[in-house]
């Protein structure tokens, strides 16, 4: 059963319950696992490589509270069981990044969005207004 910090799914009769947060220590740890770089000997470049696969494995590791499974055993769930509960962590991760964004858009200046942006014609010349407004509609 889940409370408020959970959100739970039952798939052929197991329970599995999943934190909608995980801690500033497991996103890091999640970030370091998903992400390499890599540099060229040779010259100064480097480049960078993001592993999504990588990343939806250790977001549903850190989340899942119950039942307690090793990184092993999640890996040997069947393909069902396991895209079911790496797509319920992919949805927590957004809405826990967009209860994020929304908080800084109510407490920091820096965030908050632009009138330019949510309007984008009150910052354009009168001329490439009629140019837009005259395009053809499909």
């Amino acid at each position: 059963m889940a409370d408020e910090d959970t959100d739970s799914i039952t798939i052929d009769d197991t329970e599995y319950t999943l934190s909608r947060e995980i801690t500033g220590e497991q996103f890091m740890e999640l970030r370091r696992r998903s992400i390499t770089v890599k540099t060229n000997g040779v010259s100064e470049e480097s480049n960078i490589d993001f592993s999504s696969v990588d990343y939806d494995f250790w977001n549903l590791a850190y989340r899942l509270k119950s039942p307690e499974l090793t990184p092993a055993q999640i890996k040997a769930l069947p393909r069902r069981v396991f895209m079911a509960l790496t797509l319920m962590a992919g949805r927590l991760d957004a809405e826990e990044a967009r209860t994020i964004t929304d908080f800084l858009q109510q407490h920091s200046q820096a965030f908050q969005v632009s009138p330019l942006i949510s309007e984008p014609s009150s910052g354009f010349p009168q001329s490439i207004l009629e140019v837009i407004s005259d395009k053809p509609q499909d």
